[in-house]
């Protein structure tokens, strides 16, 4: 941004009516704008460099973070989104207010900016329609129009006036009329805008009254008050006027005048309204004297917006995505329209083969192309495709026009050819994503078909957000690969094998919750001898690696009790006493389920657990076993025993990972399993697959499963 740009929008910052307030990452104040130190009764400069607390009521410091990283993730999770609290002013006193937080990334660092106001709740509503009301007539001007016009336009329509005009001093002091808006819905005929001439107007007036006092003015019936009855206004039947000045520099500059046809009564929190805008309106107007000038604001602005747009919403799918993959592909379709048509990622794989992993257009239609390109035509590592040089010198390419000549060179053959020349190709940029000095990949984004060029100040900002999707995508990376080490030591904790037992077939799986990079503490085992084998589901709350070496100790410690004879009810009573003997600090649900080879029965004991279910040729059934407390809880109370009969069924145990649903009632869960089991193929390895298919196909999961079957054919 030049340094005009700068200026001008540190102006508009300073007539801003809300107060502004930039954050480090460490909480300490970098900027506060008039309008902050005013709300909050400090001096101008005094806020800067104290830290963010000393406008934070006491009775909410204890909320805060106390480290660094934790204030950024916490400021971060906050961003966009605007939120009611109390702020302390200088004297001690605690005053209701909004905030609305955004956050910038500079050269030093996340910089978190606030945007403050006192809550008044009748107006809020009204302050912020109006305030994004000019913000929008900023950011959408049209060059061939008149800046003048569309401002009082967005006025007229916010505050549902028929006429709005705008008074201007010349260079003699006089009033001139710049601007007169009338809406075609109530004036077709144009009859209230012609009560307005654009010639100078110096008898005493609405405007010359508003610049003499310098407040706004609201006269609820312009033919009733002497002072304007006579003036054309009221003769042209206007009713109702509000008025108030335009301010600029710290000088009344202008008058904007809005008026109805019908009587509006007095309307205080209007007119506090119209005065806090009051020089929002002139820092606008300021700004956009310079039609050179009006041109760049307009477009750092909406750069600026865009780019935060994106940071957010690219942030916010990091948080919401189960894989690295699934990252990477809803990052490519959030980046259209707003980077480009079309946008590309390609990574480096490990075997330094070039993987495109996603690939989005604007265009719904073009759907079946994109696959294509996608699938089909990666970059031929050995060719002359953009991303293989912007992947080997870690630069960045780009060009407003693609020839047929670049195209062809580019494409592996012609049907590569014939999918960009169909979806339009006009010109690309090549962004290399960087991460502790290495390149990842590209992203490339194309436009390809709306007509648009890129330019070197799109590459510029371009780059600049790359450098942040690439920080998101090895973030996102790293996560993935904790996960997957995470989860293969939480594999390591669990049997190895299970036991072959004559006339009972048995198999196991274990999926790791997909929100989580942690070891869980979910673990299923199977104890035999001779006569007899047990099978065991547990599960440690929470996870972590404390959780893990709980699991391990409780699984191990079973294994020896059950290995030496002990039934159901005396193996968790003792492995209770073990646990609070040991202090071990978790609770864990604990599910045995004893089953004699010799007479097919099995005997069953819980420990907080959910049931088993059991199924045979007369179908499938939960088995309802009272429930011991779980392990870890000190109250005396010993498990019962429950003896069923298994000599020909399929016995499912599983851990609350399987049916637990924060969006579905338990009960209809636990229905649905039986449903599943009863459905199911016959054989241990195909039930299990067929329940967890059935009670979580492929979504995320908020917790670790384990299921664990036998299948029991006693002679």
């Amino acid at each position: 941004m030049s340094d005009r740009a700068s200026d001008t929008l540190a102006r508009w910052l300073e007539g801003m009516a809300e107060a502004v307030v930039a954050v480090d990452s460490h909480g300490m104040v970098t900027y506060a704008t008039a309008a902050a130190e005013a709300l909050f009764g400090w001096s101008r400069g005094e806020l800067v460099g104290l830290p963010v607390t000393v406008v934070v009521p006491p009775s909410l410091r204890e909320y805060l973070p106390k480290e660094a990283s934790d204030f950024q993730d916490a400021l971060g999770a906050m961003v966009g989104r605007p939120f009611r609290t109390f702020s302390r002013r200088r004297d001690g006193s605690e005053i209701p207010t909004e905030v609305v937080l955004g956050v910038v990334e500079t050269d030093t660092g996340l910089v978190f900016t606030g945007t403050v106001r006192r809550r008044y709740a009748p107006s809020l509503s009204r302050w912020s329609a109006l305030t994004a009301t000019l913000f929008d007539t900023l950011n959408q001007l049209d060059p061939a129009g008149s800046s003048d016009d569309q401002l009082l336009e967005a006025l007229g329509h916010q505050l549902d006036c028929d006429l709005a005009t705008l008074w201007a001093l010349d260079g003699d002091g006089r009033l001139v009329c710049r601007s007169v808006w009338s809406n075609v819905v109530s004036d077709p005929q144009g009859r209230f805008k012609a009560a307005r001439s654009p010639e100078v107007f110096d008898e005493v007036s609405l405007p010359q009254h508003v610049l003499r006092t310098g407040e706004p003015l609201w006269v609820p019936d312009l033919a009733a008050d002497n002072r304007f009855a006579p003036g054309p206004a009221a003769r042209s039947g206007l009713t109702t006027a509000i008025v108030f000045p335009v301010r600029y520099g710290g000088a009344v500059v202008g008058v904007v005048e809005l008026f109805t046809a019908e009587r509006r009564p007095g309307d205080p929190g209007l007119v506090d309204l119209v005065r806090a805008v009051s020089r929002p309106v002139g820092e606008l107007l300021g700004a956009l004297e310079v039609a050179a000038e009006r041109e760049r604001l307009v477009r750092d602005l909406t750069t600026a917006r865009m780019r935060q747009e994106f940071v957010l919403r690219a942030a916010r799918v990091v948080s919401e995505a189960a894989t690295y993959t699934t990252t990477l592909d809803r990052l490519a379709a959030v980046a259209v329209p707003v980077l480009g048509d079309l946008c590309i990622i390609d990574v480096v794989g490990d075997d330094g083969e070039l993987l495109r992993m996603a690939c989005h257009h604007r265009d719904p239609s073009k759907a079946d192309l994109v696959k294509e390109l996608r699938e089909r035509y990666p970059p031929d590592p050995y060719g002359r495709h953009p991303t293989v040089d912007v992947i080997a010198h870690g630069r960045s390419r780009w060009s407003g026009v693609m020839t047929d000549g670049f195209l062809r060179a580019t494409c592996r053959d012609q049907r590569h050819y014939e999918i960009v020349k169909a979806l339009a190709f006009e010109s690309y940029m090549a962004v290399p994503l960087m991460a502790d000095g290495r390149v990842l990949g590209t992203v490339t984004l194309v436009s390809a078909g709306s007509g648009r060029r890129f330019e070197v100040d799109d590459l510029d900002w371009a780059e600049q957000l790359a450098s942040q999707v690439a920080s998101v995508l090895d973030r996102a990376r790293r996560h993935q690969e904790e996960m997957t080490v995470s989860h293969t030591f939480q594999r390591s904790l669990l049997p190895g094998s299970l036991p072959k037992v004559e006339g009972v077939e048995i198999a196991a799986r274990y999926l790791p919750a997909t929100t989580y990079a942690a070891v869980g503490g979910d673990w299923y085992d199977a104890v035999a001898d001779d006569n007899r084998l047990c099978l065991v589901i547990g599960d440690v709350e929470g996870h972590d690696l404390h959780a893990a070496t709980i699991m391990a100790n409780l699984r191990h410690g079973l294994c020896l009790l059950l290995a030496e004879g002990m039934g159901p009810v005396e193996a968790l009573d003792r492995l209770n006493r073990f646990s609070l003997r040991s202090k071990l600090d978790r609770l864990a649900t604990l599910l045995i389920a004893d089953l004699n080879l010799v007479d097919g029965t099995m005997a069953l004991a819980t420990a907080g657990h959910f049931p088993p279910v059991v199924r045979t040729n007369g179908g499938a059934q939960l088995i309802e076993v009272e429930p011991a407390p779980p392990i870890g809880v000190d109250n005396g109370r010993r498990p019962e025993q429950v003896i069923v009969k298994v000599a020909e069924a399929d016995v499912l145990l599983y851990t609350d990972g399987l049916v637990e649903d924060p969006a579905a009632d338990l009960d209809e869960r636990l229905a649905d399993l039986v449903g599943a089991v009863a459905a199911g193929p016959r054989g241990p390895a195909g039930l299990c697959d067929h329940v967890l298919g059935a009670l979580v196909p492929g979504r995320e999961r908020l917790d670790d499963v384990a299921v664990l079957v036998a299948s029991i054919t006693l002679a």
